[in-house]
């Protein structure tokens, strides 16, 4: 698995997760335990709306990032995956999503070089150019014919919908 690997400095394992979290709050205040006291509560809560948390993490190393947006909103989208793209690494990147609109947007913005839609960003199918963009790239994508296109960036996709 790919987090059970040993942490390499030329290759990061960066994860980037959203998820809408519903916020709520008690209706009643809690009364304390007391000494011959239960403490009591009530069941009924207050919804006070909604946020959006975006998470960045690298597995290996003590680095992560959070936003967290009042609403859900394209703009927020667009913000993180600006963040992620200004990582200097882009080996693979993956999404899961039920969102075929946020996929696609995650397709044609995110720059890596293996892209992987509800599946895992681990695994190549070696007969398809690979490497990664950025610092994580390690030379020609391809040893074949695709190496005149050794200044071109290649994106693998896999979609699962």
């Amino acid at each position: 698995a790919l987090y059970a690997e040993a942490p390499d400095a030329q290759r990061p394992v960066v994860c980037f997760d959203e998820t809408p979290r519903q916020l709520i709050g008690e209706a009643r205040v809690p009364v304390m335990a007391e000494p011959g006291k239960r403490a009591r509560c009530d069941y009924e809560y207050v919804r006070n709306g909604t946020a959006n948390v975006f998470v960045f993490v690298d597995v290996n190393r003590p680095w992560r990032h959070a936003k967290v947006t009042d609403r859900r909103a394209f703009g927020d989208f667009a913000d993180c995956m600006r963040i992620a793209n200004n990582i200097p690494f882009g080996l693979s990147a993956s999404i899961q999503t039920t969102n075929l609109s946020r996929a696609f947007d995650f397709i044609y913005g995110m720059e890596a070089g293996l892209l992987t839609v509800n599946l895992p960003s681990a695994g190549v199918e070696y007969q398809l150019p690979f490497g990664g963009t950025k610092d994580s790239s390690f030379g020609p994508k391809e040893q074949g014919p695709a190496a005149m296109d050794f200044y071109s960036d290649y994106k693998t996709i896999y979609l699962k919908y």
